[in-house]
């Protein structure tokens, strides 16, 4: 079984492994449209008839939220500064990714494409032209629906005060203090961290105590852990009083939830307790104080004095 993204890369790759025949048959899917070149590469490649099947997935990007996706790719900024400039060359390939995530999701979602809005930056205005002319060549972007979706593509340092201030809730916390890459969270050089809890998992589709806090700030945060800690150690005094053989029958019936819970629990609280070292060894209140006060008030002078004394410091 091989999943990947249409790309002739993998495409080399998989008719290599398909030649070797490593394996007695193969099942191929795509995340996103196979141009039929690629499709002539494998029939050709096939010699021995091994492909039992291919098929396009079209979900060429990665899910954060349900309301929240991403391309999953750097030097998106880099783009939008040198799009349109003698450096237009150099960021080509990033552009095309853009382009074929965009272009993915709204296959995912089966929604017809009416209007495309862009900001006047060049790169927007390339992506918002190059969506709309691909969508309308290709009849496999038209769908039966009564209610087609608009696309509005904004450049980001059109809004440069945003970025500049430090974030305070759950997952914006994690985001940025810690790092997330595919829903993933390295706890490895955290202070007493046990070796279970070095990688974990924050995903809202399998936690729902993070689906309902992600948005929560630090201060909350922390009073619903304690709650999230509190019935975990009500579950545990349960299962202490274990006296007949229904409540051993009952104990292994939870057991596997219970288990899922203890891991649970002492992930958010790891979590949790390196955010908090972090605030604290960064002083991460008084800069956001500062931040905040940057953003909001214009004293040009004294912000700067201030932020010499607190760099001298």
């Amino acid at each position: 079984l091989i999943y990947v993204r249409p790309t002739i890369e993998n495409v080399e790759m998989i008719c290599r492994e398909v030649r070797e025949a490593n394996y007695s048959e193969y099942h191929i899917f795509f995340s996103n449209i196979l141009p039929e070149s690629f499709l002539s590469l494998l029939a050709k490649a096939d010699v021995d008839k091994l492909i039992r099947q291919v098929h396009e997935y079209p979900l060429d990007y990665v899910p954060i939220n349900q309301d929240l996706f991403t391309i999953n790719i750097g030097g998106s900024i880099g783009m939008s500064q040198c799009w349109g400039t003698s450096r237009e060359r150099g960021v080509q390939t990033i552009m095309e990714r853009e382009l074929q995530g965009l272009l993915s999701m709204f296959l995912s979602f089966k929604k017809p494409i009416q209007t495309v809005i862009s900001s006047s930056e060049p790169a927007c205005q390339y992506i918002a032209s190059e969506v709309l002319r691909r969508s309308l060549d290709d009849d496999i972007y038209v769908f039966r629906s009564s209610r087609p979706s608009t696309l509005m593509i904004l450049d980001r340092s059109a809004d440069p005060v945003t970025p500049l201030l430090s974030q305070w809730t759950y997952q914006a916390m994690v985001h940025e203090l810690l790092g997330m890459n595919n829903n993933r969270v390295v706890l490895k050089g955290a202070p007493g961290i046990k070796k279970e809890l070095e990688e974990v998992v924050l995903a809202s589709v399998h936690d729902p105590f993070y689906d309902s806090n992600k948005f929560s700030n630090f201060g909350e945060l922390g009073e619903n852990i304690k709650g999230l800690l509190d019935e975990y150690q009500k579950e545990t005094q349960q299962n202490q009083n274990i006296s007949t053989i229904a409540d051993m029958q009952r104990f292994m019936e939870r057991y596997p939830a219970f288990r899922s819970q203890s891991h649970n629990v002492s992930k958010h609280v790891a979590i949790m307790g390196e955010l908090a070292r972090l605030v604290d060894i960064c002083n991460l209140m008084d800069v956001s104080a500062f931040e905040q006060d940057l953003a909001c008030t214009d004293a040009h002078a004294e912000h700067l004095r201030e932020l010499v004394e607190k760099v001298r410091v």
